[in-house]
Parts: structure tokens; sequence; C-alpha cells
């Protein structure tokens, strides 16, 4: 919960005295604090402080980006493990992508063969679908092809780049 603007920040003074104390010999020295929820003010930049966690001290160096935060929010309290549901029993069960397992093509249709149908026809390819690309045109390339001037986006750029960007092969019908 935050703290009231009219109270102003929280800075502990036993704090506060051990860093305006380094200051006046010039030493940096990391300091030891249980001190959480004290604010971090434009006096602390530079130093080092180790923070306690609850188990142990993790050492926090504070730069400029830092004041006005809380000490406690550089310190972590648990250790994230993994996340939960599909995704961590597909990684449990040796699928780390979660995709389907791998047995009779499933076919898949994708309408309009520009670069959002191609791109999708690539992903579906790679996640190993039958893909089919229905196009209403004679040429793939939709309005990067017919809507982009010649002198802007040469045609010969088209028609190579599946073929360098390693795009899967997909089978390209005619629309009806």
């Amino acid at each position: 919960m935050s703290r009231s603007i009219k109270k102003g920040p929280y800075v502990d003074p036993k704090l506060m005295a051990k860093v305006m104390k380094m200051i006046e010999k010039s030493e940096k020295k990391i300091t030891k604090t249980w001190a959480r929820d004290c604010d971090i003010p434009p006096e602390f930049v530079g130093f080092t402080f180790a923070v306690h966690n609850g188990k142990e001290f993790t050492p926090v160096y504070v730069t400029e980006q830092m004041v006005g935060h809380k000490l406690g929010e550089f310190s972590w309290t648990t250790k994230f493990r993994a996340h939960g549901g599909k995704m961590s029993a597909a990684e449990a069960a040796g699928n780390p992508k979660g995709l389907p397992p791998l047995g009779p093509r499933r076919k898949v249709a994708v309408v309009g063969a520009g670069p959002a149908g191609l791109a999708a026809a690539h992903d579906l390819a790679l996640l190993h679908y039958d893909v089919t690309v229905f196009e209403a045109s004679t040429e793939p390339g939709g309005m990067m092809r017919f809507g982009i001037p010649e002198y802007r986006l040469p045609r010969t750029l088209l028609g190579a780049a599946p073929a360098a960007a390693g795009a899967a092969p997909a089978k390209a019908a005619p629309a009806k």
C-alpha cells in the first residue's frame, strides 16, 4: 500500500545517518539493512545496501532511476520457479513449445496470399500442418504487389522474398 503524499516519503533515520556518515568520510561500503519499507532518497545513489529478504541479504546497488522506490522492491522475497497451467504440463512432458503431437498431418486453408496470409501459412507449416493458400490473383503478395508502386518496392524482391526467407512450401490454389 502506498504512503500518503501528505506524510511525505519515509526514510529510515538510522540508515540515513549511516549514509551521511559515509558521505562525510567519502567511503563506500555495503550497508546491511532490514528496512525494506525505506524510500530511496537521492543521497542513496551510488551506494550498495544489503537488503534482507527474510532469509538472506541481497545486495542492491542504488541508481538514479531507483529514487522514490522502496528498498524492498529490489530484494525479492520469493524465488520464481515456473508458471503453472498448460505450458508447464507441456514442458514436463518434454514438449517445450506446447506443439500438437506429431501424427497425421492436419489440413489448414489460408485465404489470401498477402503478407499476413503467407506468414500464417509459414508458421502453420512449421507446426506440421498441411497448408493450402487460396489467392484470388495470379501472384502472391496482396497489397504489397498491387498497392505499392514499383519504384518503391521492385517486383523482383517480392518473387525472391519467400525463397530467401526459408519459407516452408505451401500449396497454392486459385480462389473460386
